[in-house]
């Protein structure tokens, strides 16, 4: 049911075109247009949650509010197109059966081959980077227009503007590793033949790893600008993010190179990329840092901000959190006191924790630092 459907398509659209030739382009292009249409979906959805700039002037084109709906729609299209597959499939299946066969061995043969090692030709290929990277340039518009000439700022309520910093920061970094899967992807499905086709798929290609430096370079200006509004409060999540920007810009600068060069190598690269942020990110430290930070810019203004989320941070903070024991007073200190001595509780009755298994350097020294600490009389 699932696959008797397939051929029966296959060889009608092959009859169809067969005495067209001058259809065969056009159908190359429609066929991209199929392709391009869940890849323009997935990315106008990200980046209209990203910028509620762009958002408008997409509701604005479409004079409709389309927006809310979309997902429900796609959703509603999918389950036909499948329903309706599946049904199309059964009854192949049946009107397959010679008459008066009871087993299912008795079966005429269905016309037509389904092949899964089909590739992509090029102009379907270029259709969906040409029409991807059309939607990405009106982003850069966007971003360029309000948000890097501080347009935004000027003119937005603050609140408002919070909220236009704040929202779209993960839908832009997912919507820049999806830019650099589809370009892999069409570069390893797509057959290119001629040296023509190579070199305007790579330069549409090359186009879209530039837009995608703009989606980062506005994730990290909204991450920079977040950081200056009241009431903020740092956490260790934010600096991987931010690690992961850097490597993944990287990572693009990479793939340009390799695109016009030796495309094989891509690989190297991304698995040297990859270490590089594991590494960069045990190299910083980020839990020391965040305490730091938390501690530093809030324990005059408003206490309660600055030790909000120390449960949360690991034994890698517990240097920071010792010394700002004795740099501290009132209400900051008494809820670094209560955690370090919660700590201190855990570490003593859990068992787990004690075993050799469990071990780092990290645990064996915070748990050294709190023994003193009890020993002083600091925490209990």
């Amino acid at each position: 049911m699932l696959t008797q459907a397939a051929p029966l398509v296959t060889t009608e659209l092959q009859a169809a075109f067969t005495k067209r030739a001058r259809l065969r382009p056009l159908l190359r292009v429609v066929r991209g247009l199929v392709f391009a249409v869940p890849v323009l979906t997935v990315f106008t959805l990200l980046l209209s949650s990203a910028d509620t700039v762009f958002a408008k002037y997409l509701e604005d084109v479409a004079k409709m509010k389309f927006l809310n709906s979309l997902p429900d729609t796609i959703f509603q299209i999918l389950l036909v197109l499948a329903v309706g597959w599946v049904t199309a499939g059964g009854f192949v299946f049946s009107f397959s059966r010679q008459q008066g066969s009871e087993s299912g061995n008795g079966r005429t043969a269905v016309p037509g081959i389904l092949s899964l090692h089909a590739r992509m030709g090029f102009v379907e290929a270029a259709t969906v980077l040409f029409l991807v990277d059309l939607l990405f340039v009106f982003f850069a518009w966007i971003q360029f227009t309000y948000l890097f000439t501080g347009k935004a700022a000027r003119t937005m309520n603050y609140e408002v503007y919070r909220d236009y910093v704040r929202t779209g920061f993960g839908q832009l970094l997912v919507a820049a590793a999806l830019t650099m899967f589809l370009i892999l992807g069409l570069h390893w499905v797509s057959k290119l033949a001629t040296p023509r086709e190579k070199f305007s798929f790579n330069l549409l290609s090359t186009l879209m790893i530039g837009l995608a430096f703009v989606m980062l370079l506005s994730a990290f200006e909204r991450a920079v600008t977040w950081e200056n509004v009241q009431f903020y409060i740092n956490t260790d999540t934010r600096l991987y993010v931010r690690a992961f920007m850097v490597w993944l810009a990287l990572t693009f600068l990479w793939l340009g190179v390799t695109l016009w060069r030796k495309p094989e190598r891509f690989a190297i690269g991304f698995l040297i990329a990859v270490l590089g942020w594991l590494l960069t990110v045990n190299v910083m430290n980020p839990d020391e840092e965040v305490a730091r930070y938390n501690l530093t810019h809030y324990q005059q203004s408003d206490p309660e901000l600055s030790t909000r989320y120390l449960y949360l941070l690991s034994d890698d903070a517990m240097p920071m959190l010792v010394d700002s024991l004795t740099k501290t007073t009132g209400s900051v200190q008494s809820s670094i006191r209560r955690e370090l001595s919660q700590r201190l509780y855990w570490m003593e009755y859990d068992h787990n924790r004690q075993s050799w298994q469990s071990f780092n350097v990290a645990h064996a020294q915070a748990y050294d630092m709190l023994e003193r600490l009890k020993a002083t009389g600091q925490v209990q």
